[in-house]
């Protein structure tokens, strides 16, 4: 509550969920500051491959794992379809947005933050 949380669920083994995350680098640090929050969940079942993307791309934001991947209540919960997926939250715990990524999530955040 009181930032806009962006909630992702991703997979290392994804090249679309790896170069969703640069970007998401790249907006976290222009808005982080400004109330943006991101809060990521894995679904790899190799628990030591996502250690190792979480470190070697130095991802700054919380990033957790599914308790079971085999059985992804969270990701369930949200009726994930797909990887990438995103659920965008505004400060008073509203969904605002979902499935944005690259550019159209630039815009959105410019648009929040920016106005």
């Amino acid at each position: 509550k009181g930032k806009y949380v962006l909630l992702t669920f991703w997979s290392v083994e994804s090249r679309d969920c790896i170069t969703d995350n640069l970007k998401q680098k790249e907006f976290y640090k222009n808005y982080n500051q400004k109330g943006f929050e991101i809060y990521q969940i894995n679904l790899d079942e190799n628990e030591e491959a996502w250690r190792n993307a979480v470190r070697f791309d130095e991802l700054p934001w919380i990033s957790t794992r599914e308790d079971d991947p085999s059985d992804p209540v969270n990701a369930r919960l949200y009726n994930v379809q797909s990887l990438p997926a995103n659920y965008l939250y505004d400060p008073q715990g509203t969904i605002v947005a979902r499935n944005i990524h690259g550019r159209t999530l630039q815009l959105k955040l410019n648009q929040l933050f920016n106005n």
